[in-house]
Formats: C-alpha cells, structure tokens, sequence
C-alpha cells in the first residue's frame, strides 16, 4: 500500500469474528481488490479487549487467514477504528488519555496504517469542547507517527472528526445530520491544531473526516440514507480535497450504499450485519439439525444462558425482559459471546454432526432461501460450512457492489 487514497473507494469489514473473517477473504480472494479489515479499541487493545487480543495479535491472525486463501499482506489494509479514550473514559482525563497513547502506540507498531483517531466525548465530567477533543486527537496523532518512525514501513493515513456515531449501533433514534458549517469548522481548527503540533507532514495524510449523514441501525430499526441531506456536506469535504467515512451502514440497501459513496462517502465501515448473518446462519443449521436428526443442539438456549450469566455486553441496550432481541436484534450484541466456551462448545457439536452432511435441497429452500439458487447453480456446495458462508458473503458482495 503506497496512498490509500489511491484505492478509494473501499468497505471496511470490522469485525473479529474469525467464521466472518474467514467467509469474506474468501469471497474477496477471487477479486483483485485491496482488502479493509479493522478491529476497534474495545474488540483489540492493549489491555486484549473483548476477544483476549492485542493489536499485534489480530494482525496476526488476520494476514495468516488471508494467507489460507493466497491474498499477499501487501493486499490487506489494518485499520484501527475508535482509538482513543473510548475504553477508559471513566477513569480521569489525564489517565484515560495515557491509556490512549499506549494503544495507538501498539496498533501502528503492529502494522496497521488506516488510523481512526476517536476523541469525541468528554472524559471524567469535564467541560468538554471540539477544540479538546481536536488537541487529543493531535496528542494521539504524535505518538501514531513516532511509533511509525521506530517502526518503518508505509507511513499511516488518519481519519479524524468530532460528530462520531456510536460504536455498534444507536441505543436512541435521533434523526440528525451534521452541519455543514460546523464541519467547515472542524476541519479548519483540527488543521490549525495539528500544524501547531508540528504535525504539517501528518496532516497530509489525514484522508477522510467522519459526520453523521443521516445513517443508523438500533435494535429494531434502520435510518435509511437520504442524500439530499447531506449535498452541501459534500460541497465542504471536496474543498479538502478530503473524503468521508460512513460509520454503522450495516442494513442500508445497495441502492443507499450506492448513493453514499457517489456523495462523497468512500470508506463504509460495516461489521455487525456480518455477525448478524452468521446468528442467523447459526439458527437456521440449528432448525434444521431438528429437522434432519431429531435432536436439539441447544445453541440459541446455551446463548441466552451465558449472556444471563454475563450482562456486561448488552444490559445497556435491552431490558431483563427482552429476550426476543437477545437474540435477534439488529445491534446483534450476541457477537460479543460466541467465543464463552459453553457456547463454543455447543456450535461445535452442531457443526460436527454436519459433517459430511449434504443438506436437502427443501431444507436449504427453507432456512437458506437466498442461497438456494446459488446451490442449484452449483456455486455453493450443500453442506453447512459452505451454507453459512455464503449467508455473510451474500452481505459482503453487497459492500463490494457498492464501492465498485
């Protein structure tokens, strides 16, 4: 990767679910694009996030899975989304800020070049302004280049901004569309900030600003794009010569996805409808286990026993008493248990009795009907692993679609 400018446009798979991972390189190894693959500073850190690794551990894996499909590392782009306080915002600032250095420092030093400096909140109950969260992001930025410098390699390119939407989905409708003006000034006060940084050389490298177009998915709803809302957010980008990233498009239709990046959007970031296609992959075997051997592998039921067991994940985002979107919602706050070993275990003994299985063509109608015809076709093989890969790569041929 010489300018990642230069392969724009692009989708960001953002996810650490290796099933996920593993289904989209290989639908994206028979393409000679580059590949966008991000993990966010809650699912990786320093500290192992969520899924138990470090930044230089999830590039690890990542280049070994790609590897697998014969995709070179010069192929694959490492983006590290939401770096920045996120993680320790409820320790104090100066604290929060200090764990934040670290993580970025381990990111660019494990290899990744699309940085997503996240700054946009306030810390410990202080009075917060755009002008310290664009000071952050300037700290944030010093260390990235110094770790870039120690490191060697391809320099990083940064995506920067203020209105942010949340990691992972909305918890509350809010029909909003960043303001053109303030979107001038933002991106005219972070330039002022990075250069009294002494960061001129880095601020070349600052390729795309994140707004809020208009784009959200909450646990039982989607806000659709409109782009007549955001025709004079386009109008200030281009004067930067800049571009923008489109957070949480997970649901939009193509024709949306299409729009988005004609207006403007050229990096969407997607990653919960992945998982949520591998829920639904995971179901429908589950539903036809019943059907074919009269046994109940109970993986939908030891799922909801280890998220009672754990609430951490999703208390935030559903009530006691909302069980049905435990499991179904859009938000799919399922994706942070699938690697508890009950339920490991579980989806391991579900796959193991497939072996060798080939699924009748009735069943596969039923519980896979988008893949249905792909099998007559012959592009899918009938057997379960093949039959929830093509479910999640229904959704990346989508994305691929959109930037293409």
């Amino acid at each position: 990767m010489k300018d990642l400018r230069q392969v724009l446009p692009m989708f960001s798979i953002c996810s650490s679910n290796t099933f996920v991972l593993r289904a989209s390189l290989k639908f994206l190894a028979k393409t000679d694009r580059t590949i966008l693959i991000e993990s966010t500073s809650n699912q990786v850190n320093q500290d192992g996030g969520y899924t138990g690794m470090k930044p230089k551990d999830f590039s690890k894996m990542v280049i070994e899975e790609a590897s697998k499909f014969g995709i070179p590392s010069e192929k694959v782009v490492l983006g590290g989304d939401h770096l920045g306080p996120l993680p320790y915002r409820d320790l104090p600032p100066d604290k929060a800020m200090e764990k934040a250095k670290h993580m970025v420092w381990e990111y660019v030093k494990a290899g990744y070049r699309k940085i997503h400096l996240d700054t946009s909140f306030p810390l410990g109950g202080e009075n917060f302004s755009y002008r310290l969260a664009a000071e952050r992001q300037a700290q944030l930025c010093e260390v990235s280049e110094a770790a870039w410098r120690e490191s060697g390699g391809e320099p990083p390119f940064y995506i920067l901004g203020t209105e942010v939407p949340p990691a992972g989905g909305g918890r509350e409708y809010e029909d909003y569309v960043t303001d053109p003006h303030e979107l001038e000034n933002t991106v005219q006060m972070t330039e002022e900030v990075f250069k009294k940084h002494g960061l001129g050389d880095a601020w070349n490298r600052v390729i795309a600003f994140v707004v809020q177009p208009g784009v959200e998915f909450y646990k039982n709803a989607v806000r659709l794009y409109e782009r007549k809302r955001s025709e004079s957010l386009k109008r200030v980008i281009e004067k930067h010569a800049m571009v923008f990233e489109a957070h949480s498009t997970d649901f939009q239709p193509l024709e949306r996805l299409v729009w988005l990046v004609g207006d403007g959007f050229h990096i969407l970031k997607v990653g919960p409808e992945f998982t949520f296609k591998f829920r639904e992959g995971i179901f429908a075997l589950e539903a036809i286990a019943k059907e074919l051997f009269d046994r109940d592998f109970g993986v939908s039921k030891t799922a909801i026993d280890v998220m009672e067991k754990n609430p951490k994940s999703w208390e935030k985002y559903y009530g006691e008493n909302e069980k049905v979107f435990w499991k179904y919602s859009l938000l799919d706050r399922i994706r942070y248990y699938w690697g508890v070993e009950e339920l490991r275990e579980a989806l391991g003994k579900l796959f193991d009795v497939f072996d060798g299985v080939e699924v009748p063509l009735g069943l596969i109608s039923q519980y896979f009907p988008e893949v249905f015809y792909s099998v007559l076709e012959g592009d899918v093989k009938p057997y379960a692993l093949d039959l929830v890969e093509a479910k999640i790569q229904d959704s990346v041929k989508k994305y691929l679609k959109a930037v293409s």
